[in-house]
């Protein structure tokens, strides 16, 4: 009907703002984190325009959120590395991450992160900040966690959430069907990998024209993993090199949280084929930043970022052309 069609455009709407604030949480992260603008703009082209990520942003869906709330933690968390912290940063985190866990169970993955900041600050946070922190975590995720136990009788309903995804493709049939190696390379691997930049509908829309579900033509997927796999060692070859060696607590927060969500992604594998990219976008700020460094660390870095902006806004304008149809 009209009146729900008004309803799904007002929480895409919301959705994209949300999106919107995963982009300037990205920007934020690279500058607070890094002191470089070729960062910061780096990271937050590439999560403005990766297509899936745009995507996401105009779905109804509580995924957005989280991106958003995960975002901003880590970049008050980088900012309080390298400028220290107040009273106001230390219960926005809390706030924040309290939040995301409210938003999706995934965003238990920021509790880790919030301990490796409290134990390597410089100067550390003192006894009201860290209890402005922690309280402002405990007043929400505490309820929640009490009514589980209450209702479920587990904290994180885990139990409840498996017995409503029994219906969802098993781990098991695929392993015994196609063996460990095939499962975790062309299935888990290879669906993740282009759902990362995009892969719509139901899983069955892909970025070539002409594209189905069983066969979709993969040269356009394999250029832009070979991009992304060019980025992660431009990453690593400048982190190698020192030149963002005053950033060093704010790549290991980076990567604490990265691993963490890709072991959970794994995990989730584990159970249930779930290839999909957006598991792994709560840390979509963290690759963007990794991005921003790998521009960084070019002879001209405002070139590199605008090669990124090119290459992802063409990619983009290629996918309005046959999305709209599908």
């Amino acid at each position: 009907t009209s009146v729900e069609d008004s309803a799904a455009i007002r929480l895409r709407l919301l959705n994209a703002l949300f999106g919107a604030a995963t982009v300037a949480g990205t920007y934020f992260l690279g500058l607070w984190g890094f002191r470089r603008q070729a960062v910061a703009w780096g990271g937050a082209v590439f999560v403005a325009l990766l297509p899936m990520h745009l995507a996401l942003a105009g779905a109804i869906s509580n995924d957005p959120l989280l991106y958003a709330l995960c975002t901003w933690v880590l970049a008050l968390g980088a900012r309080c590395l390298q400028e220290g912290w107040t009273n106001g940063r230390a219960a926005a985190i809390g706030v924040l991450a309290g939040l995301a866990v409210l938003t999706k169970t995934t965003g238990i993955a920021l509790a880790p992160v919030l301990l490796f900041l409290l134990a390597t600050s410089k100067p550390r946070p003192d006894v009201r900040q860290i209890a402005l922190g922690i309280s402002g975590y405990l007043v929400l995720v505490g309820p929640w966690v009490v009514r589980n136990l209450r209702v479920y009788g587990d904290p994180f309903a885990i139990n409840a959430f498996n017995q409503a995804f029994v219906n969802s493709p098993q781990a098991s049939l695929f392993i015994e069907g196609f063996g460990p190696f095939k499962y975790w390379t062309e299935w888990v691997g290879w669906w993740t990998a282009r759902s990362f930049f995009g892969v719509f509908g139901y899983m069955d829309i892909f970025l070539t024209e002409g594209s189905s579900a069983n066969e979709p033509r993969q040269a356009l997927y394999r250029l832009l993993l070979a991009g992304m796999v060019f980025a992660f060692l431009g990453w690593a070859l400048v982190t190698a090199r020192g030149t963002f060696s005053a950033s060093r607590l704010v790549q290991a927060m980076n990567a604490l949280f990265l691993v963490i969500v890709v072991v959970l992604f794994l995990r989730f594998n584990l159970q249930y084929f779930q290839g999909q990219a957006r598991y792994l976008f709560p840390a979509i700020a963290v690759i963007g930043a990794g991005v921003g460094v790998a521009a960084a660390g070019l002879r001209k870095p405002a070139v590199a970022v605008a090669a990124v902006a090119l290459i992802l806004g063409g990619l983009n304008a290629y996918v309005m052309t046959t999305l709209p149809q599908e």
